[in-house]
C-alpha cells in the first residue's frame, strides 16, 4: 500500500511540478503554464485508473472554478480601473512625492506599510485589494522589482482578511469558536510577521538594510502577532485584523517619529507638522473606498443582508456579488470619475485584464479538477502517511500546499481543513491541527499565481522593469520555504510546551 500511495503521490504532484518548470525554467508566461497544467491534469484523469475524472465531477469543478474565476474577475478588472484613474488624475504620483517627503526613514515607511496600513486594508476589504494601494507606493520608493516583491509580502494578514472570513469558516469546519481558532492561530503565527518584515528589509536594501532596522521590524512584528492574540481574545470577532493592523501602523509611526525627533536637529524638527499636514487631499479616494467598505459591513445587519442577495454557489463555493469589494471599488471609480473625469485606455485596460484573467482561469481549472479527481486528497494522504511521528511535519505542508493552489485562506480552509481535523484526532491535538491550517494556508496565499499576477499586472502601470511570473513564484516559493522552517520551530514549541490545549 505504501509504494501505491507513494505512486499516486508523485502522479498527483504532476501538473504542479510541470506548472511549475514551465514558469521557472522555460520562462513561459503564467497563461502558458498554467494551461500546460491544465492539459497535463486533464491527461491523467484520461490514462490513470486511480484518478478518474466523471461528468459530474468535472461538472463541479467548471462550476468552482467559474465562481472562484467570478469572485476574482469582479476586483481585478475594477481594481485595474481604480488604478488607472488614480494614476491619471496624478493621485499616485503626488502620493508618491509625499511619502517620499515625509521626515521618517524610508525603511520605516516601508514597515509601516507593510506590517500596518496594508494588513489593515486587507482585513476590512479582502482579495487582494491593498495591492491597489502597496503596489503604486512601493513602486515611488524602490525599484520596480523590488516594489512587486515587497507587496507580495504585504499580503500577510490573510487569516484575518476579508473580516476574518478564513477563519470564520475554518471554525465552522473545525467545529470550533472562531474566538478560539483566531487565538491558537495568532501563536502559531508569532515568528511569520516579524520575518516577513525582515525578508522586505533584504529585498529593499540587502544585509545592510537588515542590520540597521532589524530592531525596527521585529518590534513592529512581535507587536503586531501580540495585537491579534490580544484583540482576539477580547473579543473584537470579525475586525480583530483591521483593529490590530491600524494599531500596529500607528505604534511604527510614533516609533518612527521619536527616531527622526532623536537624530534631527530642532529645526528638521519643527517642520515635521508641516511636511506631514501637506496634501492629505490625497489619501481621499483610498479613504472614500474604506469608507463605503465600513458603510456596508459595520452594521451587521447591512452587511448580512448584502451577503445573502445574489448568491450563486455549489457544493464547494459560492459568488455573493453584492459583498464583492469590486462593487465598491466600481462604485468608487464612477464617483472619482464623476468629480473630475479623465480620458481612460479602455483597450490597453482590456488587453491587459485578458492575459491576466485568461492565466487565472487555466490555474483554477487545473486545481479544481486536481480537487473533484482526488489528487489533491491523494497529496494530503501520502504526507500524513508518513507515520504519526511525522504528523506535525506534514500538517503545515498539507496547509500550505492548500493556500498555494487555492489563492487564499478561505479556499485552503474549505480544501483541506476537514483532513487536518483528522490528523489531529490521531494524536488528540484537534485545536493544535486546525490552528496549523488557518495560519499555513492564509500566510502562504501571497505565493499563488492569481496574487502574483496582480501585482505584476498593477506594477507595470509604474515600472517598466517588472519580473516575469516565474522570477516572482520562485521568490515567493523561496519566502514559503523559510516560513516552513519557522512553522516547525514554532509548532515544536507549542506542541512540547502544550501552549495550545
Amino acid at each position: 500500500m505504501i509504494n501505491s500511495l507513494s505512486r499516486e503521490f508523485w502522479v498527483a504532484l504532476t501538473p504542479l511540478l510541470c506548472c511549475t518548470f514551465f514558469l521557472l525554467v522555460l520562462r513561459k508566461s503564467a497563461l502558458h503554464s498554467a494551461a500546460f497544467g491544465l492539459v497535463v491534469t486533464l491527461l491523467l484523469s484520461a490514462v490513470v485508473d486511480f484518478f478518474p475524472l466523471s461528468v459530474v465531477a468535472t461538472n463541479v469543478a467548471g462550476q468552482s472554478a467559474l465562481l472562484l474565476f467570478l469572485n476574482a474577475a469582479l476586483v481585478i478588472v475594477p481594481g485595474l480601473y481604480f488604478s488607472a484613474v488614480l494614476r491619471k488624475q496624478g493621485t499616485v504620483d503626488a502620493l508618491v512625492k509625499q511619502i517620499r517627503a515625509f521626515p521618517i526613514n524610508p525603511a520605516h515607511k516601508l514597515l509601516i506599510l507593510l506590517l500596518g496600513l496594508l494588513p489593515a486594508i486587507e482585513s476590512l476589504t479582502g482579495f487582494g485589494v491593498c495591492l491597489l494601494l502597496g503596489v503604486p507606493i512601493y513602486c515611488g520608493l524602490m525599484s520596480g522589482g523590488q516594489a512587486v516583491r515587497v507587496s507580495m509580502l504585504s499580503m500577510n494578514i490573510m487569516p484575518w482578511a476579508t473580516l476574518g472570513l478564513a477563519t470564520l469558516v475554518g471554525a465552522g469546519l473545525a467545529h470550533q469558536l472562531p474566538q478560539q481558532l483566531s487565538m491558537n492561530t495568532a501563536l502559531i503565527s508569532v515568528a511569520i510577521f516579524p520575518t516577513l518584515g525582515l525578508c522586505a528589509l533584504g529585498v529593499f536594501g540587502g544585509w545592510s538594510s537588515i542590520q540597521s532596522h532589524a530592531g525596527f521590524a521585529l518590534l513592529l512584528g512581535f507587536f503586531l502577532s501580540g495585537s491579534l492574540y490580544f484583540f482576539s481574545a477580547w473579543g473584537t470577532g470579525e475586525a480583530t485584523g483591521v483593529v490590530a493592523g491600524f494599531s500596529a501602523a500607528l505604534l511604527g509611526l510614533l516609533l518612527a517619529k521619536w527616531s527622526t525627533r532623536k537624530s534631527a536637529s530642532q529645526a528638521q524638527t519643527e517642520k515635521l507638522p508641516a511636511a506631514t499636514d501637506l496634501e492629505i487631499k490625497h489619501w481621499f479616494p483610498y479613504a472614500l473606498l474604506l469608507t463605503l467598505v465600513l458603510l456596508t459591513r459595520l452594521p451587521s445587519d447591512v452587511y448580512e443582508l448584502i451577503r445573502s442577495v445574489g448568491v450563486i454557489s455549489n457544493a464547494r463555493t459560492s459568488l455573493r456579488v453584492l459583498a464583492s469589494p469590486g462593487i465598491l471599488i466600481s462604485v468608487a471609480v464612477l464617483l472619482l470619475l464623476l468629480n473630475r473625469p479623465v480620458s481612460l485606455d479602455h483597450a490597453m485596460l482590456w488587453q491587459r485584464a485578458k492575459g491576466l484573467l485568461g492565466a487565472l482561469v487555466c490555474f483554477l481549472l487545473m486545481s479544481q479538477l486536481m480537487l473533484e479527481n482526488g489528487m489533491v486528497r491523494a497529496i494530503a494522504n501520502a504526507l500524513a502517511s508518513l507515520g504519526k511521528d511525522w504528523l506535525l511535519f506534514s500538517s503545515p505542508l498539507i496547509g500550505m500546499f492548500s493556500g498555494f493552489l487555492a489563492g487564499s485562506g478561505l479556499g485552503g480552509n474549505a480544501m483541506m481543513m476537514p483532513l487536518q481535523l483528522q490528523l489531529g484526532t490521531l494524536t488528540q491535538a484537534e485545536t493544535l491541527f486546525t490552528a496549523i491550517q488557518n495560519s499555513t494556508a492564509g500566510h502562504t496565499a501571497f505565493t499563488s499565481l492569481p496574487f502574483i499576477l496582480m501585482a505584476r499586472t498593477i506594477a507595470l502601470d509604474y515600472s517598466k522593469k517588472v519580473p516575469t511570473e516565474g522570477e516572482l513564484l520562485a521568490f515567493g516559493l523561496k519566502v514559503a520555504s523559510l516560513l516552513f522552517l519557522l512553522y516547525l520551530l514554532t509548532i515544536f514549541l507549542v506542541a512540547h510546551f502544550q501552549i495550545i490545549k
